[in-house]
């Protein structure tokens, strides 16, 4: 089975088991966590990122640096 951790920086603890197949992850910060809670080995993580719709990446790119000064 799968598991995709979206968030960023915390995770339910529900969300992390050694048995999983593969665990998709946003951030280092929940793969440390995926790895002491869970005890989920480095092997079955995958750092993906978020998944996001091709369109909004291309509007984000479009838009360059948007920055406030």
């Amino acid at each position: 089975f799968f598991t995709v951790v979206t968030d960023f920086g915390s995770g339910h603890c529900t969300w992390f088991n050694k048995d999983v197949d593969r665990m998709y992850l946003a951030s280092e910060p929940i793969k440390e966590i995926a790895k002491d809670r869970g005890k989920v080995p480095d092997e079955k993580i995958v750092m993906s990122g978020l998944p996001i719709r091709y369109d909004f990446a291309a509007q984000a790119d479009a838009m360059v640096d948007r920055t406030t000064p």
